[in-house]
């Protein structure tokens, strides 16, 4: 296993054990999305996931677009650091609030600061940080790909959380919406 591949799965491994541990303290359940829906975003994870697992297998999926280098070694493990920390403030930030799936918690409240000053959704910002960081540093079209899809996952997810937000804070969250960005800050 090269120093690059270690970094980067100890990140993700982080990054679950983390998720593990801070979903054992959430508030109850006031109103959820769908269960389709629900269906829905799971299987973009899982489809994300699965063209990374594929590509070394499938072809054109296995194509490399990336070569090594030192310079894309660097920028991969600094998309995957700095991925993980995004999730883990953004997280801790949320505290009781989070949930994997978007829904409003009994005594709900607007998060609008730590990260959320900078994005609406740092989470995903981070998590396709993370991605965006492995598939550099694989290289191949599959990689790539499966961040497409993943991409598209937390955008509809994206989409209904803030339908949900809308349905709760109504003005506030309108207000929130139109000062900060989704996903990219000042960007979009």
């Amino acid at each position: 296993m090269t120093v690059i591949t270690a970094i980067i799965v100890l990140c993700w491994a982080i990054f679950a054990l983390y998720w593990l541990i801070s979903s054992l303290s959430q508030k109850p359940v006031a109103e959820k999305t769908s269960f389709s829906s629900r269906i829905v975003q799971l299987l973009f994870m899982s489809f994300a996931f699965n063209f990374v697992i594929q590509s070394a297998q499938l072809y054109p999926l296995y194509i490399m677009l990336i070569p090594d280098s030192l310079v894309i070694t660097i920028v991969s493990i600094a998309l995957c650091v700095i991925g993980l920390m995004t999730c883990i403030w953004a997280r801790r930030t949320l505290a009781g609030n989070w949930s994997s799936l978007p829904v409003i918690k009994k005594d709900h409240y607007l998060v609008q600061d730590g990260p959320y000053k900078f994005v609406r959704h740092p989470i995903y910002t981070g998590f396709l940080l993370m991605f965006l960081g492995t598939a550099l540093a694989i290289g191949r079209l599959g990689d790539f790909v499966g961040f497409a899809v993943c991409f598209v996952g937390f955008w509809i997810k994206l989409r209904q959380e803030e339908a949900l937000m809308i349905k709760c804070f109504k003005g506030n969250y309108l207000s929130y919406k139109k000062r900060v960005k989704a996903l990219i800050p000042l960007l979009f």
